[in-house]
Protein backbone atom coordinates (compact mmCIF):
# COMPACT_ATOMS: atom_id res chain seq x y z
CA UNK A 1 0.00 0.00 0.00
CA UNK A 2 1.28 3.60 -0.08
CA UNK A 3 2.29 5.63 -2.83
CA UNK A 4 5.14 3.92 -5.08
CA UNK A 5 7.73 6.94 -6.38
CA UNK A 6 10.66 6.19 -8.59
CA UNK A 7 12.94 9.14 -8.46
CA UNK A 8 15.97 9.61 -9.78
CA UNK A 9 16.04 8.52 -13.51
CA UNK A 10 19.27 9.34 -14.57
CA UNK A 11 21.22 6.19 -13.70
CA UNK A 12 21.36 4.44 -17.48
CA UNK A 13 24.24 1.76 -18.74
CA UNK A 14 23.93 -0.58 -21.17
CA UNK A 15 25.88 -3.82 -22.67
CA UNK A 16 25.71 -6.03 -25.85
CA UNK A 17 22.17 -7.57 -24.52
CA UNK A 18 20.22 -4.98 -22.70
CA UNK A 19 19.36 -1.25 -21.74
CA UNK A 20 19.83 -0.84 -17.89
CA UNK A 21 17.79 2.02 -16.05
CA UNK A 22 17.98 2.05 -12.17
CA UNK A 23 15.76 4.15 -9.89
CA UNK A 24 15.23 5.23 -6.30
CA UNK A 25 11.90 3.58 -5.44
CA UNK A 26 10.07 4.84 -2.47
CA UNK A 27 6.87 4.84 -1.14
CA UNK A 28 5.11 6.41 1.81
CA UNK A 29 4.42 2.65 3.76
CA UNK A 30 8.21 1.19 2.50
CA UNK A 31 12.06 1.67 2.52
CA UNK A 32 14.12 3.32 0.01
CA UNK A 33 15.26 0.00 -2.41
CA UNK A 34 16.65 0.31 -6.41
CA UNK A 35 14.56 -0.51 -9.35
CA UNK A 36 16.49 -2.55 -11.99
CA UNK A 37 15.03 -2.25 -15.11
CA UNK A 38 16.42 -4.27 -18.06
CA UNK A 39 15.32 -4.01 -21.54
CA UNK A 40 16.34 -5.96 -24.70
CA UNK A 41 18.64 -4.23 -26.28
CA UNK A 42 17.58 -6.29 -29.54
CA UNK A 43 14.51 -5.70 -29.32
CA UNK A 44 15.31 -2.14 -28.99
CA UNK A 45 17.05 -1.74 -32.39
CA UNK A 46 14.09 -3.88 -34.14
CA UNK A 47 11.68 -1.64 -32.67
CA UNK A 48 9.81 -4.61 -30.97
CA UNK A 49 7.19 -3.53 -28.81
CA UNK A 50 8.29 -4.16 -25.10
CA UNK A 51 6.60 -6.69 -22.96
CA UNK A 52 6.76 -7.35 -19.18
CA UNK A 53 8.71 -10.56 -19.03
CA UNK A 54 9.44 -11.53 -22.17
CA UNK A 55 11.87 -8.18 -23.76
CA UNK A 56 11.39 -6.13 -20.16
CA UNK A 57 12.19 -6.88 -16.52
CA UNK A 58 12.22 -4.75 -13.34
CA UNK A 59 13.09 -6.47 -10.14
CA UNK A 60 14.41 -4.46 -6.71
CA UNK A 61 16.90 -4.80 -4.71
CA UNK A 62 18.62 -3.33 -1.37
CA UNK A 63 21.78 -1.80 -2.67
CA UNK A 64 21.30 1.84 -2.94
CA UNK A 65 21.84 3.95 -6.15
CA UNK A 66 24.13 1.74 -7.81
CA UNK A 67 25.05 3.38 -11.26
CA UNK A 68 25.33 0.79 -14.24
CA UNK A 69 28.18 1.43 -16.65
CA UNK A 70 28.15 2.09 -20.24
CA UNK A 71 29.90 -1.02 -21.90
CA UNK A 72 30.59 -0.69 -25.59
CA UNK A 73 33.06 -3.74 -25.77
CA UNK A 74 30.74 -5.81 -24.37
CA UNK A 75 29.83 -9.46 -25.79
CA UNK A 76 26.32 -11.78 -25.39
CA UNK A 77 25.75 -13.15 -22.39
CA UNK A 78 28.22 -11.24 -20.50
CA UNK A 79 27.32 -9.41 -16.89
CA UNK A 80 26.38 -5.47 -16.08
CA UNK A 81 28.73 -4.00 -13.90
CA UNK A 82 27.41 -1.38 -11.24
CA UNK A 83 29.04 1.07 -8.77
CA UNK A 84 27.68 2.02 -5.56
CA UNK A 85 29.04 4.49 -3.14
CA UNK A 86 28.31 3.86 0.68
CA UNK A 87 26.68 6.88 3.20
CA UNK A 88 23.13 5.36 2.09
CA UNK A 89 24.09 6.02 -1.64
CA UNK A 90 25.62 8.64 -1.07
CA UNK A 91 22.91 10.47 0.37
CA UNK A 92 23.75 10.49 4.62
CA UNK A 93 26.57 12.27 6.42
CA UNK A 94 29.47 11.26 7.94
CA UNK A 95 32.69 9.39 6.36
CA UNK A 96 32.65 6.58 4.76
CA UNK A 97 35.96 4.21 3.15
CA UNK A 98 34.54 1.48 0.44
CA UNK A 99 32.00 1.55 -2.45
CA UNK A 100 30.38 -1.38 -3.75
CA UNK A 101 30.96 -3.18 -6.91
CA UNK A 102 27.87 -4.71 -8.53
CA UNK A 103 28.24 -7.80 -10.80
CA UNK A 104 24.31 -8.39 -12.23
CA UNK A 105 24.28 -11.72 -14.71
CA UNK A 106 21.36 -13.36 -16.82
CA UNK A 107 20.49 -9.46 -17.22
CA UNK A 108 17.32 -10.24 -19.33
CA UNK A 109 16.03 -12.75 -16.39
CA UNK A 110 12.87 -12.14 -14.56
CA UNK A 111 15.84 -13.75 -11.41
CA UNK A 112 19.31 -11.59 -12.22
CA UNK A 113 21.70 -12.76 -9.97
CA UNK A 114 23.56 -9.63 -7.95
CA UNK A 115 27.22 -10.51 -6.76
CA UNK A 116 28.27 -7.63 -4.05
CA UNK A 117 32.18 -7.09 -3.86
CA UNK A 118 32.80 -4.22 -1.20
CA UNK A 119 36.28 -2.25 -1.47
CA UNK A 120 38.44 -0.27 0.55
CA UNK A 121 38.88 3.09 -0.44
CA UNK A 122 40.16 6.35 0.75
CA UNK A 123 37.85 7.99 3.10
CA UNK A 124 35.26 10.59 1.77
CA UNK A 125 32.40 12.82 2.87
CA UNK A 126 29.24 13.45 1.63
CA UNK A 127 29.23 16.56 -0.65
CA UNK A 128 28.52 20.38 -0.01
CA UNK A 129 26.61 22.69 -1.75
CA UNK A 130 29.62 24.05 -4.05
CA UNK A 131 29.79 28.00 -3.84
CA UNK A 132 30.23 31.02 -6.34
CA UNK A 133 32.51 34.08 -5.72
CA UNK A 134 29.93 36.12 -3.54
CA UNK A 135 29.57 33.26 -1.39
CA UNK A 136 25.93 32.55 -2.51
CA UNK A 137 24.71 28.77 -2.63
CA UNK A 138 24.82 26.97 -5.87
CA UNK A 139 22.41 24.04 -5.14
CA UNK A 140 20.38 23.78 -1.87
CA UNK A 141 21.20 21.47 1.41
CA UNK A 142 20.43 18.27 0.13
CA UNK A 143 20.75 18.61 -3.31
CA UNK A 144 24.59 17.48 -3.69
CA UNK A 145 25.57 14.38 -2.50
CA UNK A 146 27.96 11.73 -2.82
CA UNK A 147 26.16 9.05 -5.26
CA UNK A 148 28.36 7.50 -8.32
CA UNK A 149 27.80 10.20 -11.03
CA UNK A 150 29.23 7.78 -14.34
CA UNK A 151 30.50 4.42 -14.57
CA UNK A 152 31.88 2.92 -17.76
CA UNK A 153 33.56 -0.18 -18.62
CA UNK A 154 36.64 -1.24 -21.34
CA UNK A 155 38.70 -4.25 -21.73
CA UNK A 156 38.12 -5.41 -17.96
CA UNK A 157 38.79 -1.69 -16.81
CA UNK A 158 35.61 -0.26 -14.81
CA UNK A 159 35.53 3.31 -14.08
CA UNK A 160 33.49 5.49 -11.55
CA UNK A 161 33.23 8.72 -10.02
CA UNK A 162 31.74 10.80 -7.43
CA UNK A 163 31.71 14.04 -5.62
CA UNK A 164 33.17 13.84 -1.87
CA UNK A 165 33.97 16.50 0.53
CA UNK A 166 37.16 16.46 2.60
CA UNK A 167 36.35 15.80 6.28
CA UNK A 168 36.01 19.79 7.35
CA UNK A 169 33.10 19.93 4.54
CA UNK A 170 34.25 23.22 3.12
CA UNK A 171 35.30 22.24 -0.42
CA UNK A 172 34.42 19.42 -3.08
CA UNK A 173 36.32 17.41 -5.03
CA UNK A 174 35.65 15.08 -8.04
CA UNK A 175 36.96 11.41 -6.98
CA UNK A 176 37.49 8.81 -9.84
CA UNK A 177 37.97 4.94 -9.44
CA UNK A 178 39.57 2.62 -12.16
CA UNK A 179 38.42 -1.19 -10.68
CA UNK A 180 40.09 -4.05 -12.36
CA UNK A 181 36.98 -6.57 -13.14
CA UNK A 182 38.81 -8.48 -16.14
CA UNK A 183 39.30 -11.80 -13.80
CA UNK A 184 35.63 -11.60 -12.77
CA UNK A 185 36.54 -10.51 -9.06
CA UNK A 186 36.81 -6.82 -8.92
CA UNK A 187 40.04 -5.37 -7.49
CA UNK A 188 40.94 -1.60 -6.94
CA UNK A 189 43.86 -0.61 -9.79
CA UNK A 190 43.86 3.02 -8.98
CA UNK A 191 41.85 6.30 -7.62
CA UNK A 192 42.53 9.70 -6.88
CA UNK A 193 40.71 13.38 -6.56
CA UNK A 194 40.46 16.03 -8.76
CA UNK A 195 40.79 19.30 -6.22
CA UNK A 196 40.88 23.23 -7.22
CA UNK A 197 42.34 23.61 -3.30
CA UNK A 198 41.42 25.74 -1.19
CA UNK A 199 37.80 27.61 -1.77
CA UNK A 200 37.11 25.60 -5.05
CA UNK A 201 33.98 23.42 -5.26
CA UNK A 202 34.89 20.65 -8.47
CA UNK A 203 31.55 18.92 -8.70
CA UNK A 204 29.50 16.29 -11.04
CA UNK A 205 31.77 14.36 -12.74
CA UNK A 206 31.71 12.85 -15.37
CA UNK A 207 34.36 10.13 -16.72
CA UNK A 208 35.15 7.60 -19.75
CA UNK A 209 37.72 5.22 -21.11
CA UNK A 210 38.32 4.64 -24.16
CA UNK A 211 39.89 1.12 -25.62
CA UNK A 212 43.66 2.22 -25.21
CA UNK A 213 42.61 2.90 -21.41
CA UNK A 214 43.01 6.23 -21.06
CA UNK A 215 40.34 7.93 -19.26
CA UNK A 216 38.61 11.01 -19.19
CA UNK A 217 36.77 13.05 -16.96
CA UNK A 218 34.50 15.90 -17.10
CA UNK A 219 33.55 18.41 -14.11
CA UNK A 220 32.21 21.68 -13.05
CA UNK A 221 34.27 23.71 -11.33
CA UNK A 222 33.11 26.98 -8.80
CA UNK A 223 34.72 29.06 -6.08
CA UNK A 224 35.18 31.78 -3.85
CA UNK A 225 37.92 33.64 -5.55
CA UNK A 226 36.79 36.76 -7.81
CA UNK A 227 35.55 35.76 -10.64
CA UNK A 228 35.35 32.09 -10.10
CA UNK A 229 31.80 31.34 -11.60
CA UNK A 230 30.27 27.87 -12.03
CA UNK A 231 32.03 26.48 -15.70
CA UNK A 232 32.77 23.21 -17.17
CA UNK A 233 36.52 22.01 -16.94
CA UNK A 234 37.68 18.52 -18.78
Amino acid sequence: SGVALQDYPGNVGYNADALVITLNSFSTTADLHTQVNSISMTSLINGTPLTGGTNLFQTDINELLPRPAVMPDSTPGGPMWMVAAANNGGQSSGTANTVDVLEMTNVLSTAPTFTTTTLAVNPYSLAVSPLQPNGQAITSAGFTDSRIMKTAERNGVLVATQIVSNAAGDLDNARWYAIDVSSGTPGLQQQGDVSGGSGVYDTYPGIDINAQGDIGMSFMQSGTAPGQFLSVYV
